[in-house]
């Protein structure tokens, strides 16, 4: 989306459509940047995943837990 933008800004020939344009580019790949970085799952660290201890594990699966 960002890259669309800023071939839209490329071929506009009005400098404020250019300067909006590409202020919205930027905007969007900062708000892509902290999504990828702060909300995205990364891994065990992801909340929704829980570990639990081997031995725990293994009464789960026995039906003894």
């Amino acid at each position: 989306m960002a890259d669309e933008l800023l071939r839209l800004a490329r071929e506009s020939n009005e400098l404020r459509i250019k300067l909006a344009l590409i202020e919205m580019a930027t905007e969007l790949r900062v708000v892509a940047q902290h999504l990828q970085r702060d909300v995205l799952p990364r891994g065990p660290s992801h909340p929704r995943r829980v570990r639990f201890p081997a031995d725990v594990l293994m009464r789960l699966r026995s039906g003894k837990g």
